[in-house]
Formats: C-alpha cells, structure tokens, sequence
C-alpha cells in the first residue's frame, strides 16, 4: 500500500508528541513493507531532515506553493470561520487539491496527524481512505491548564480556545471516517457529546517507545538522585515542575538530606529555570542531546503532571530503561499501568513525597518496580504494534 503521512510539525530527533508519533509510525509502516510519503504541513522543508528521510526510504510530495497562511492572513481565517488560529494555519482544501488532483488522491490511505490538520481532514474526505489523529482531546487539556498551577495572562486565550475546540470535537469530529486519539481519557472526553451512532468512528491507538534505544543501561545510580524529563516550555510540564519543585521536594529532603532533583529537556520555561536559581538542589539541563545519560544516573523517576492529556512519552522511555517511577494517577492512567506494579501513583504532595522517599531508601523495591517497568513497556509499547491497529482501522475504511 501506498500511505501519506501529513504532520503538523517535524523534526529529527522528534520532540512533540505529534512529531514522535510520525516519526515511528513512517519507520513502522516501512519495515511493514508499505510505501510512505511523509508531508510536514506547517514547518518549511529543513535540509538536516534528508537523512532521515534517505535512510528509511521515504518520499516527500513536491507542492506547487506554500501550505500555510501568513499571520494575518491565518488571523483573519480564524476569526471568520471561529476557529482556533493553530486550525486556520495551514491552507486545508488548497493543499487537498494539489495532494489529490481531480478529487482523486494517488494514495490507499492518507493518516493526518495532529489537532490542527483538521480541515485538512475534511477536505481530503472522499478522496481516499482518510484518519485523522488529534492525539489529545484539547479541549481537556485546555481546560485542566485553567484548573490548576501558574497563573498566566494566557489563561483568557486558553478559555477562549477550550471552548471553540469543544465546539469542533462536538460539530465536525464525527463527522469523519475515523479518529484516533491516544489514551483512552481523551477519546471519552472529546465524545461525550457525540451521535451514538459515530462513536464506532473513535479509536485508540496508545503512543510507543523505542525500547532498543532505551534500555536499562546498567550503570550505578546517583544516590537520592531524581530527574523529571519533557518539553519544559509546556504549561503542562511548567506547571508539573514548579508544583513538585515547590509542595514536594522540600518534603523529600526532609527524610533524605542528599536528594537532587534534575529537569532536563527542551526551551525551560523562564519560571522552570528559576527554581535553580532558588534552589542549590535542583539542577535544570536545557536542550540536552541525548536524555539517557541522566535517566541512567537517576535513583528515581518522577512524573508530576498536573494537567494535560495523551500519553506521556517522556514516562514511557524512563520506564523503558528499567527505572522506578513515581507518577500522578493523571499519567499513569492514560497509559493503563498499576499502581504498585509498574509505578506508584500519588497525587497530593504529602503523598508524593512519600512514594518518593520509599523508593529513595529502597533499593530492592525500586529494583522491582523498574524490572516491571520494563517488562510492561516490552509487552505493550511496541510502534509496531500501533501500526498493525492503523492498518486495520485503513482497511475497515476501504
């Protein structure tokens, strides 16, 4: 089969869940035999992405002009046809006529990855076999960003954009052939108000890890050493940080006098990167190259997202190389683990901090957890096995 990928956004090595999700299902599809052409519809073309795309064998669609709307121009879509402005970035039905001329795409089946590729969705509908993947219900996540943690100027946009993506998850979601999020959370909240009769359109198809390049490395652990990895300009990971940096690790240190706790990942935000300055025991690593060497080094892993939907990968990969996690019932749940089998879960600080203060001093039970962390990851987070489910939702729609 020949398949058309579309992403909202890319780059190698992937860093948002939309990226990642693309990234390994266009490896997947391709050690699957298919062929895939792979379209990044909002990021111009950048030329460190040829090798990436040379090695796993993929084509990219050559386009007669520019997918995207300028500023203005896509300000202006947004408010006449009341969207969101990330929905009316992108040109949807003329990008739809130059992927299928005639009203006829060349492909068996075109997967659209990303909330704001919706239109893009709805024009393509009819032209081919066509699923579109919003990966969270945003609406939720908007929402759970207003609930709890920083207070920001921007909490007027997010009320404003949680209730227009309601609008769109309730009027036009059903209105496609299939939609796939990624837990299970997010498919309830975005379909609370759906037809009866569409809700055979929704589908789940958790995200994955690539469990051979993170793997149990083997080597000793810093003692009362804690990391927390992600996408640090996040108002989910934002909010996560300085919640556990605040109302939690005072506690641990407390009963563990030698704890650290490191945030590593992309952009910190400037509130992140202040809890270094406040604090001589946290350490914030920015734009790392490679995660794995302070996910090794880690006694333990934590996860203390407050807010936000899917399914966290940064969690999916410290499970993956063997460590003990604790995490919010928040994250753990969206991946369908155990409490006290896979991780622990905790959701109010004193309870945090306990959970984490055991697995400080416990070096077998921690050793347990981890062996279970891994197995579990090994068992049902394989990429390949989300791709045998697109195929068989591609050829349901054929």
């Amino acid at each position: 089969m020949k398949w058309l990928l579309v992403v909202d956004h890319f780059d190698d090595p992937p860093v948002l869940g939309t990226t990642v999700i693309a990234y390994h299902w266009a490896r997947a599809l391709r050690r699957r035999g298919h062929e895939v052409d792979l379209l990044c519809a909002r990021d111009r073309w950048v030329e460190r992405w040829e090798p990436f795309y040379r090695e796993h064998g993929l084509g990219r669609p050559e386009l007669p002009g520019s997918p995207t709307r300028g500023k203005v121009a896509q300000a202006l879509a947004a408010l006449v046809a009341r969207v969101p402005p990330s929905v009316a970035h992108v040109r949807a039905r003329a990008l739809a006529r130059w992927l299928a001329p005639g009203g006829r795409a060349p492909y068996d089946a075109a997967v659209l990855v990303g909330p704001a590729l919706l239109p893009l969705a709805e024009a393509l509908q009819g032209t081919c076999p066509v699923v579109y993947v919003p990966v969270d219900a945003i609406s939720m996540v908007l929402e759970s960003w207003r609930v709890r943690g920083i207070r920001r100027p921007s909490d007027v946009r997010w009320m404003v954009e949680a209730r227009l993506w309601r609008g769109l998850e309730r009027r036009r979601f059903p209105r496609l052939g299939a939609v796939v999020f990624v837990a299970p959370a997010d498919a309830r909240a975005a379909t609370r108000r759906w037809p009866q009769d569409a809700l055979g359109r929704v589908h789940v198809i958790p995200n994955g890890v690539d469990a051979d390049y993170f793997r149990p490395a083997g080597t000793p652990v810093r003692r009362g050493a804690l990391v927390f990895t992600g996408n640090l300009w996040t108002a989910d990971s934002a909010i996560g940080a300085r919640w556990f940096a605040e109302e939690v690790f005072p506690r641990v240190v407390e009963s563990v006098p030698e704890a650290t706790l490191r945030l590593v990942g992309r952009d910190p935000a400037p509130e992140v990167a202040a809890l270094a300055g406040r604090n001589g025991r946290i350490e914030v690593y920015a734009n790392v190259p490679d995660l794995r060497p302070h996910l090794a080094e880690a006694a333990v892993y934590v996860c203390p997202l407050l807010s936000g939907g899917g399914v966290k990968n940064r969690l999916l990969e410290a499970l993956a190389m063997g460590k003990a996690a604790v995490a919010t019932s928040r994250c753990g749940a969206a991946l369908g683990l155990e409490d006290g089998r896979h991780l622990l879960f905790a959701d109010d600080p004193g309870q945090f901090a306990d959970a984490v203060i055991e697995l400080l001093r416990d070096a077998t039970r921690r050793e347990a957890l981890g062996a279970a962390a891994r197995g579990v990851v090994e068992e049902r987070f394989a990429w390949e096995a989300g791709v045998a489910r697109l195929e068989e939702i591609v050829d349901a729609l054929r």
